[in-house]
Protein backbone atom coordinates (compact mmCIF):
# COMPACT_ATOMS: atom_id res chain seq x y z
CA UNK A 1 0.00 0.00 0.00
CA UNK A 2 2.92 2.19 0.50
CA UNK A 3 4.48 1.76 -2.53
CA UNK A 4 1.26 2.45 -4.04
CA UNK A 5 0.91 5.68 -2.18
CA UNK A 6 4.45 6.84 -3.00
CA UNK A 7 3.68 6.01 -6.67
CA UNK A 8 0.53 8.02 -6.78
CA UNK A 9 1.98 11.13 -5.42
CA UNK A 10 4.89 10.92 -7.92
CA UNK A 11 2.71 10.66 -10.63
CA UNK A 12 0.81 13.57 -9.52
CA UNK A 13 3.68 15.40 -8.69
CA UNK A 14 4.85 15.14 -12.47
CA UNK A 15 1.48 15.53 -13.83
CA UNK A 16 1.04 18.78 -12.12
CA UNK A 17 4.85 19.59 -12.78
CA UNK A 18 4.00 19.19 -16.97
CA UNK A 19 0.70 21.67 -16.92
CA UNK A 20 0.71 21.94 -20.94
CA UNK A 21 -1.87 24.78 -22.26
CA UNK A 22 -1.38 23.65 -25.96
CA UNK A 23 -0.40 20.77 -28.22
CA UNK A 24 0.20 20.62 -31.62
CA UNK A 25 1.37 17.84 -33.88
CA UNK A 26 3.11 16.91 -37.27
CA UNK A 27 0.33 16.87 -39.90
CA UNK A 28 1.35 13.43 -42.16
CA UNK A 29 4.52 10.84 -41.86
CA UNK A 30 7.20 12.73 -42.84
CA UNK A 31 6.04 15.10 -39.84
CA UNK A 32 6.65 12.74 -36.63
CA UNK A 33 6.98 16.03 -34.88
CA UNK A 34 5.10 17.65 -31.83
CA UNK A 35 5.05 20.83 -30.02
CA UNK A 36 3.68 22.09 -26.32
CA UNK A 37 3.20 25.31 -24.55
CA UNK A 38 3.17 24.68 -20.72
CA UNK A 39 1.30 26.90 -18.31
CA UNK A 40 4.07 29.39 -17.87
CA UNK A 41 4.36 30.18 -21.33
CA UNK A 42 7.27 28.66 -21.99
CA UNK A 43 7.89 26.55 -25.44
CA UNK A 44 8.49 23.08 -26.02
CA UNK A 45 9.20 19.87 -28.76
CA UNK A 46 9.78 16.41 -29.47
CA UNK A 47 10.17 13.70 -32.11
CA UNK A 48 11.92 13.70 -35.63
CA UNK A 49 14.03 17.01 -35.95
CA UNK A 50 16.18 16.29 -39.62
CA UNK A 51 14.97 19.67 -41.04
CA UNK A 52 15.34 21.70 -37.42
CA UNK A 53 11.73 21.42 -36.44
CA UNK A 54 11.95 21.29 -32.91
CA UNK A 55 13.82 24.10 -33.36
CA UNK A 56 16.48 23.37 -30.68
CA UNK A 57 19.35 24.59 -32.71
CA UNK A 58 19.75 21.39 -34.04
CA UNK A 59 18.65 18.11 -36.07
CA UNK A 60 19.25 15.33 -33.14
CA UNK A 61 15.68 13.97 -32.75
CA UNK A 62 14.24 14.39 -29.52
CA UNK A 63 12.41 11.44 -27.68
CA UNK A 64 11.27 13.54 -24.43
CA UNK A 65 9.77 16.91 -24.34
CA UNK A 66 12.69 19.47 -24.81
CA UNK A 67 12.44 23.41 -23.91
CA UNK A 68 13.06 25.67 -26.71
CA UNK A 69 15.06 28.48 -25.48
CA UNK A 70 14.38 30.75 -22.16
CA UNK A 71 11.12 32.28 -23.45
CA UNK A 72 7.98 32.09 -21.68
CA UNK A 73 5.99 34.48 -23.91
CA UNK A 74 4.43 32.00 -25.88
CA UNK A 75 0.91 31.89 -26.74
CA UNK A 76 -0.02 29.53 -29.78
CA UNK A 77 1.90 26.25 -31.66
CA UNK A 78 1.43 25.25 -34.98
CA UNK A 79 2.81 22.18 -36.05
CA UNK A 80 2.95 21.54 -40.03
CA UNK A 81 4.69 18.64 -41.65
CA UNK A 82 8.08 19.32 -41.29
CA UNK A 83 7.97 23.34 -40.18
CA UNK A 84 6.84 24.84 -37.34
CA UNK A 85 5.29 28.08 -36.22
CA UNK A 86 4.14 29.74 -32.91
CA UNK A 87 3.10 33.24 -31.51
CA UNK A 88 4.42 35.41 -28.55
CA UNK A 89 2.30 37.29 -26.34
CA UNK A 90 3.42 40.69 -27.93
CA UNK A 91 1.40 38.91 -31.46
CA UNK A 92 4.60 38.80 -33.60
CA UNK A 93 4.74 35.00 -35.41
CA UNK A 94 7.96 33.16 -35.36
CA UNK A 95 8.97 29.67 -37.52
CA UNK A 96 11.39 27.18 -37.96
CA UNK A 97 12.58 24.06 -39.91
CA UNK A 98 12.21 23.25 -43.18
CA UNK A 99 11.92 25.43 -45.77
CA UNK A 100 11.81 24.26 -49.43
CA UNK A 101 8.69 25.76 -50.47
CA UNK A 102 9.57 29.52 -49.04
CA UNK A 103 6.75 28.03 -46.47
CA UNK A 104 8.69 30.39 -43.85
CA UNK A 105 8.30 33.47 -44.82
CA UNK A 106 11.68 34.62 -45.37
CA UNK A 107 12.36 34.50 -48.83
CA UNK A 108 14.66 31.78 -49.20
CA UNK A 109 14.48 28.44 -49.40
CA UNK A 110 16.98 27.54 -46.20
CA UNK A 111 15.65 25.63 -43.10
CA UNK A 112 15.63 27.39 -39.82
CA UNK A 113 17.29 25.03 -36.80
CA UNK A 114 15.89 27.70 -34.35
CA UNK A 115 12.57 30.01 -34.08
CA UNK A 116 12.76 33.35 -36.17
CA UNK A 117 10.51 36.12 -36.07
CA UNK A 118 8.21 36.09 -39.73
CA UNK A 119 7.44 39.43 -41.14
CA UNK A 120 7.99 41.79 -38.67
CA UNK A 121 4.94 42.64 -37.15
CA UNK A 122 2.82 41.87 -33.61
CA UNK A 123 -0.89 41.84 -35.57
CA UNK A 124 -1.14 37.89 -36.16
CA UNK A 125 -3.26 36.02 -33.31
CA UNK A 126 -3.88 32.50 -35.01
CA UNK A 127 -1.69 30.31 -37.68
CA UNK A 128 -2.48 26.87 -39.32
CA UNK A 129 0.04 24.93 -41.18
CA UNK A 130 -0.65 22.17 -43.74
CA UNK A 131 1.92 20.10 -46.06
CA UNK A 132 4.51 22.74 -46.68
CA UNK A 133 2.05 25.93 -47.00
CA UNK A 134 0.75 28.43 -43.70
CA UNK A 135 -2.30 30.18 -43.19
CA UNK A 136 -1.89 33.34 -40.80
CA UNK A 137 -4.94 35.45 -39.24
CA UNK A 138 -4.39 39.15 -38.17
CA UNK A 139 -6.09 41.43 -35.48
CA UNK A 140 -8.25 42.96 -38.19
CA UNK A 141 -9.68 39.66 -39.22
CA UNK A 142 -7.50 39.44 -42.64
CA UNK A 143 -5.86 36.21 -44.03
CA UNK A 144 -2.36 35.71 -45.01
CA UNK A 145 -0.87 32.88 -47.13
CA UNK A 146 2.57 31.66 -47.68
CA UNK A 147 4.56 28.32 -49.12
CA UNK A 148 3.27 25.61 -51.46
CA UNK A 149 0.29 26.48 -53.16
CA UNK A 150 -0.01 24.22 -57.34
CA UNK A 151 -3.79 22.57 -56.08
CA UNK A 152 -5.14 25.85 -54.82
CA UNK A 153 -4.61 25.01 -51.01
CA UNK A 154 -3.42 29.12 -50.92
CA UNK A 155 -6.61 30.19 -52.66
CA UNK A 156 -5.34 32.26 -55.18
CA UNK A 157 -5.05 30.19 -57.89
CA UNK A 158 -2.86 27.11 -58.63
CA UNK A 159 0.50 28.82 -57.73
CA UNK A 160 4.10 26.79 -57.66
CA UNK A 161 4.59 28.81 -54.31
CA UNK A 162 4.85 32.34 -52.07
CA UNK A 163 8.01 33.26 -50.90
CA UNK A 164 6.52 35.91 -48.30
CA UNK A 165 3.03 35.88 -46.65
CA UNK A 166 0.34 37.60 -49.30
CA UNK A 167 -3.16 38.71 -47.98
CA UNK A 168 -5.71 36.21 -49.36
CA UNK A 169 -8.79 38.15 -50.33
CA UNK A 170 -9.77 41.82 -49.71
CA UNK A 171 -12.66 40.07 -47.18
CA UNK A 172 -12.11 40.24 -43.85
CA UNK A 173 -14.11 39.21 -40.41
CA UNK A 174 -12.25 35.57 -40.41
CA UNK A 175 -12.64 33.94 -37.11
CA UNK A 176 -10.55 30.76 -37.39
CA UNK A 177 -9.02 28.77 -39.66
CA UNK A 178 -7.73 25.19 -40.16
CA UNK A 179 -5.50 23.27 -42.34
CA UNK A 180 -5.09 19.39 -43.74
CA UNK A 181 -2.32 17.91 -46.08
CA UNK A 182 -3.32 20.10 -49.00
CA UNK A 183 -6.76 22.31 -47.77
CA UNK A 184 -7.70 24.75 -45.87
CA UNK A 185 -11.16 25.59 -44.30
CA UNK A 186 -11.68 29.22 -42.72
CA UNK A 187 -15.08 30.10 -40.54
CA UNK A 188 -15.86 33.88 -40.53
CA UNK A 189 -17.80 35.94 -37.82
CA UNK A 190 -21.48 35.34 -39.72
CA UNK A 191 -20.83 31.53 -38.91
CA UNK A 192 -20.34 30.92 -43.08
CA UNK A 193 -17.69 27.70 -43.33
CA UNK A 194 -15.05 29.11 -46.56
CA UNK A 195 -12.81 26.78 -48.06
CA UNK A 196 -10.63 26.05 -50.53
CA UNK A 197 -7.60 23.95 -51.68
CA UNK A 198 -7.55 20.21 -53.46
CA UNK A 199 -11.07 18.49 -53.80
CA UNK A 200 -10.10 15.13 -53.72
CA UNK A 201 -12.61 12.73 -51.41
CA UNK A 202 -14.66 15.56 -50.91
CA UNK A 203 -12.86 18.36 -49.13
CA UNK A 204 -12.39 21.91 -49.98
CA UNK A 205 -12.20 22.55 -53.39
CA UNK A 206 -13.91 26.37 -54.15
CA UNK A 207 -14.74 29.27 -52.14
CA UNK A 208 -18.34 27.89 -50.93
Amino acid sequence: MKKYLLSFLLFSLLTQAQCWVQISCGKNLDGFHSLGIQSNGSLWAWGLNHKGQLGDGTTTNRNVPTQIGTATDWVLVEAGTISSYAIKQDGSLWAWGDNSERQLSDGTTTSRLSPAQVLPGTTWITVAAGDLFVVGQKTEGTLWVCGYGPVGQLGLGNIDQLSTFTQNTTVTGWESVKCNLRHTIMRREDNTIWGFGTGTSGRACHWY
